[in-house]
């Protein structure tokens, strides 16, 4: 790899690179030695767009005589056959996306960066649809980049350098030019900025590997980045969010739910429903009593109070201090119940220190719910007992769905990164027995929100 050891003065001026915005996805048009190359297509049914937008810029389509692909996702290669059929073009793509071209499909084996795009992206499949579009079969005479690339582009009489970036997309490639302008596909984006994005990727395989992927535009002397989705922007951004990585808890604390402790519950109501709380709190007073129990993110103590009824001790805990001076001022006057703060993922209990373990609205805001599910069946003692209680959007009607998102964000903004708020009881169940839990049984309670209630049996 051969990188540039001087650049001329940084150009602000983007009027080299001519965007065209088609929709939800920036193409841009590059002069090349005998005409144009175009960086992505947009969805299939934006071709006629693109045609008004190009006629208006004077170009006919067969001056296009290179189509870059930065990956081969729908909003990126939709009408790549029927441009290609129109002009005779060449197209540029990596190895990697050579296949899915093929079959004329997005590749799913990415995942939302949070759960504010998780939600967003629900409601587009639901108006969108399927992900497909015409198959793109590359030949020989298309070019297949390898990795990093400083002739390609060269030959077709463009100042620049083709680099692969993956962490998106394992396909993904990017263009850096001379002057500084680097065209980034969705290596980086401007869009979507009310769910925290942040410039990263909305879905990513790999994040790590797109901070890796920013040094390196960095590296070969990227100045203004132009997403595929967003306006353009400083690259020096990527610069302090790369070296940054976001570290969401770098003194152990909770930082998300802590700050509506003292609304928390009242705001709860509200987004999900009274109904829905009220079949949890039945659910819960008809179990049977256990002797020594074990709350994991007990919250302001709303169901401890309902478990205490039926427990011989109960241990409440959750990390946020603020939701736990909540649940201590409410459950003071019960004798059977300590407050303490604990991580569900390390609580520091003994082994097989407790009769039952409940763990109500947790799961679907944990990055990583197997670990607090393993710590769970480490707490327990054979044949002890699990109650997991999970708000979930599975099977909820698109309104349904709509109007909670709605009021979630009008409530708390948007949700912290990670954890998944539509589990099926079917994820739900695997995600147990995998920690080492038989399922016993587990129930879709429905109401204006939805909610599993799972009990299970620590297996020996």
């Amino acid at each position: 790899m051969v990188e540039r050891k001087q650049k001329p003065p940084m150009r602000c001026d983007p009027k080299p690179i001519i965007p065209l915005n088609l929709g939800i996805t920036n193409c841009y048009l590059l002069r090349s030695a005998r005409g144009y190359l175009l960086v992505d297509t947009a969805y299939a049914g934006n071709y006629g767009r693109f045609l008004k937008a190009i006629a208006a810029l004077g170009v006919d389509p067969r001056e296009i005589r290179h189509l870059l692909l930065t990956h081969h996702h729908d909003d990126h290669a939709g009408f790549a056959r029927r441009l290609r059929d129109q002009s005779g073009c060449t197209i540029i793509a990596h190895r990697r996306a050579v296949a899915p071209l093929g079959r004329g499909e997005s590749e799913e084996s990415m995942k939302p960066l949070n759960n504010c795009i998780r939600f967003v992206f629900a409601l587009f499949r639901g108006i969108h649809g399927g992900f497909r579009y015409p198959p793109v079969i590359l030949t020989d005479r298309d070019i297949i980049i390898e990795g990093d690339d400083e002739e390609t582009l060269h030959r077709i009489g463009i100042d620049g350098a083709i680099l692969h970036t993956p962490g998106h997309s394992q396909d993904s490639i990017s263009i850096v030019l001379r002057d500084g302008s680097a065209i980034v596909g969705d290596a980086a984006m401007n869009f979507l900025n009310f769910c925290r994005i942040r410039y990263r990727p909305i879905f990513v395989e790999d994040l790590e590997a797109v901070y890796e992927s920013w040094n390196k535009l960095l590296r070969h002397g990227a100045r203004i980045v132009y997403p595929a989705h967003g306006g353009y922007f400083a690259a020096e951004k990527l610069s302090r969010l790369a070296a940054d990585r976001w570290p969401d808890n770098p003194k152990g604390e909770e930082t998300y739910w802590s700050r509506f402790a003292a609304t928390y519950d009242a705001g709860g109501e509200y987004v999900v429903g009274a109904r829905i709380i009220q079949r949890i709190e039945q659910q819960l007073a008809a179990e049977e009593p256990v002797g020594e129990a074990l709350e994991l993110g007990c919250g302001t103590g709303y169901f401890t109070t309902v478990i205490a009824g039926n427990s011989g001790h109960i241990t409440a805990t959750d990390l946020s201090e603020p939701m736990l001076q909540a649940a201590r001022s409410r459950l003071q006057n019960l004798s059977n119940v300590t407050v303490q703060k604990a991580d569900c993922t390390a609580s520091g209990f003994a082994d097989a220190r407790f009769d039952a373990v409940f763990v109500i609205n947790l799961v679907h805001v944990l990055e990583d719910p197997p670990r607090c599910l393993r710590e769970c069946a480490r707490v327990l003692r054979e044949h002890g007992r699990l109650i997991v209680v999970d708000l979930t959007s599975f099977r909820m009607a698109l309104l349904r769905k709509i109007g909670l998102g709605l009021r979630y964000l009008r409530t708390w903004g948007p949700p912290p990164r990670g954890g998944k708020n539509d589990l099926s009881p079917e994820e739900l169940s695997s995600l147990v027995e995998e920690a080492g839990f038989q399922v016993d049984s587990i129930r879709l309670l429905q109401e204006q929100a939805n909610a599993l209630y799972l009990c299970a049996t620590r297996a020996h």
